[in-house]
């Protein structure tokens, strides 16, 4: 049988459930819809509703009008066809939270759902953006140590051939020097803050230098991580890698190169 409803009477507040986890993340919707006096829906209901809650935060409201533009982080909404949703995340520990809804000439709801104490829930520590520097160039092993601030042209074919991480070079006998050569452009936090180069591995005596100063030394031959922290700085950055080989021992980059925050400069 379909009935036709009489006049708004009363808002009504209707939960996906009424039990939620106070772990300060259980998150549900609430429909919030007007009433007649026998407790039926009226569709043609557009109230602006206002909201309040104990217990918990409204972390976001919606009506389903797509012509409604209205911000759906706030404490009003307007109704559509007699509804609109809250979406509501509980307080932390045992208690309770209450959800308070008005509008002017009808008659208020309140409801009260019930939050249960939990275990906190695992989660992964957070951490900064990693930007990895994999297009490298590489000179030719040479006897001399090369020039950091070096020149190269962009079309230059002859001077550099490609060099990548993870990929050791050489031996070279009586040529233990190379150098690696890349451009990058920091992220917008790094270049305003500054950052770190972190070379996860280099084999061989090293030098990092960027745009012409040195950054980092790394004194012992073995395979180690070498960080070379660098201050802020609208990009390009120009980063030169600086290494002298053993006798008859491959050398380079042995694993990834990033680019970090200072907060998480360390190898991966």
């Amino acid at each position: 049988m379909v009935e036709t409803s009489g006049k708004s009477v009363a808002l009504r507040l209707t939960p996906d459930r009424h039990i939620m986890m106070g772990d300060s993340k259980d998150a549900q919707p609430i429909t919030v819809d007007v009433v007649d006096a026998r407790g039926r829906h009226v569709p043609i209901a557009a109230s602006q509703v206002s909201f309040a809650i104990e217990g918990g935060e409204i972390i976001g409201l919606g009506n389903g009008d797509p012509n409604d533009h209205d911000p759906e982080k706030d404490r009003t909404r307007k109704l559509f066809a007699g509804l609109a949703q809250v979406i509501v995340r509980a307080g932390e520990g045992r208690g309770s939270m209450r959800l308070m809804a008005s509008a002017a000439g009808l008659r208020p709801a309140s409801i009260v759902i019930d939050r249960v104490p939990v275990t906190p829930r695992a989660a992964i520590a957070r951490t900064r953006p990693v930007a990895l520097l994999s297009d490298w160039r590489r000179t030719a092993f040479s006897a001399d140590r090369p020039d950091p601030t070096q020149r190269f042209a962009s079309n230059d074919m002859n001077s550099l051939d490609h060099g990548r991480p993870g990929r050791l070079e050489g031996p070279a006998k009586d040529a233990p020097w190379s150098m690696y050569r890349t451009v990058f452009t920091p992220r917008r936090r790094v270049g305003i803050n500054g950052g770190a180069v972190v070379f996860a591995e280099v084999v061989g005596t090293a030098e990092v230098w960027m745009d012409g100063q040195l950054l980092a030394r790394k004194t012992a031959p073995a395979a180690a991580p070498l960080v070379a922290p660098f201050g802020p700085g609208p990009g390009p950055r120009t980063l030169s890698l600086l290494v002298k080989a053993e006798p008859g021992t491959p050398s380079g980059m042995g694993r990834t190169v990033s680019v970090q925050e200072p907060q998480s400069a360390a190898p991966r």
